[in-house]
């Protein structure tokens, strides 16, 4: 197969993705970050509430992570659903700022995101939004804004717009870690190198693993159902590429931790028509559970495709292994472990000439026209 005969857009987005941490990171500059939230809301700050839906929730779910290990803040991630109908208002302005709720929506014109902010605000907590879309409804409504600037195009959609809002907040957690002395200007720093130098290296890797992934393409193009797999910050790696294989193949999409998959989708029928892809990092306390979950994967003869730190020597016979390059901190990893999920995705969709359900030509769009409501 000659890949230059094929063109999608999300090959073209995983292609420009590494370029995007860079662009991010110069933009995102520390007098900037100063800017958008000042140092006395910063302070009062007692909990953050990370929140995002749909293609967002990854970058969400990897922010966790990044926050926790670095800013030993409490975190939490929610979806805008359970956030604006569900989450106990006792739960919003329980104290000065608190919780500082930052928002993550690209276009920032989600009916639930809007509704989210404005409860968010009634309740008495702080709202900061992060969003390519300055003049949108959810930007209208936040009390910050912090705007990623990337150019129109495929540079602020699917893999490069979901890589932009986790270094943007990476950004932010860097800021954080200074202000509350949690981190040393040398360390702060050292992280903003080593996120730059793991983008250099993933931008090397790039045109090999877009080889291995055109090859699996052809095999994994028709399969029923797709069934993904990852731990802590490793779940957002899969549940991104689940919503690239949705997206791309129209095919159904799943996503479960290492744990719940021995419970519940290990029992799924005909496993031998579901591809099944894992993210297992050397450093992940789970790693050892992931592998015994591979173990299985390949007992099924599942088609199998692994996203590591390692090669294929750690891994059961029969999984076909990304090898990806080693960022200095365990939380970087999900930045950029997506692109090979997306790069297959890509080619499944050229390859089968699959042309995703449009919601502007069904009259009505279930995002952007469902009715705001705050309770």
């Amino acid at each position: 197969m000659n890949k230059t005969e094929y063109d999608h857009p999300v090959l073209r987005q995983c292609r420009l993705t590494p370029g995007i941490v860079k662009t991010v990171l110069d933009v995102m500059d520390y007098d900037k970050l100063v800017d958008v939230l000042p140092i006395k809301e910063l302070f009062d700050a007692q909990q953050i509430v990370l929140l995002a839906s749909g293609p967002e929730l990854p970058a969400g779910i990897a922010a966790k992570a990044i926050f926790e290990s670095v800013v030993k803040m409490d975190v939490r991630v929610a979806t805008t659903l359970e956030f604006s109908r569900f989450i106990n208002s006792k739960e919003l302005g329980f104290a000065p700022n608190t919780p500082l709720v930052v928002a993550l929506s690209i276009t920032g014109d989600e009916a639930r995101m809007t509704e989210s902010i404005l409860r968010a605000n009634r309740y008495g907590a702080n709202t900061l939004l992060i969003t390519n879309s300055p003049d949108s409804p959810a930007a209208s409504n936040a009390k910050h804004v912090l705007t990623l600037q990337l150019p129109e195009g495929d540079c602020s959609q699917g893999a490069c717009a979901l890589t932009a809002l986790m270094t943007a907040l990476t950004a932010m957690m860097l800021r954080f870690a200074r202000a509350r002395n949690k981190a040393t200007m040398q360390q702060m720093t050292a992280m903003e190198q080593g996120l730059r130098q793991y983008a250099d290296d993933w931008q090397a890797l790039l045109p090999q693993m877009e080889e291995q992934a055109v090859q699996l393409a052809q095999s994994w193009k028709g399969l029923r159902a797709y069934d993904l797999i990852g731990d802590y910050a490793d779940f957002a790696t899969a549940l991104a590429g689940r919503d690239r294989i949705a997206e791309c193949t129209g095919a159904h999409a799943v996503c479960s931790d290492s744990e719940d998959w021995c419970h519940v989708n290990y029992y799924l029928s005909q496993p031998e028509q579901i591809g099944r892809a894992a993210v297992a990092n050397s450093d992940t306390p789970s790693y050892g559970r992931v592998k015994e979950t591979l173990q299985a994967v390949t007992d099924l003869q599942s088609p199998c495709v692994v996203i590591s730190d390692r090669d294929g020597h750690e891994f059961p016979k029969g999984c076909q292994v990304f090898t990806a390059p080693k960022p200095s901190h365990f939380w970087m990893a999900p930045l950029l472990q997506h692109l090979p999920l997306g790069l297959m995705a890509g080619y499944m969709a050229a390859l089968t000439h699959e042309t995703p359900l449009n919601p502007k030509e069904m009259g009505f769009h279930p995002v952007k026209d469902s009715q705001i409501q705050i309770i």
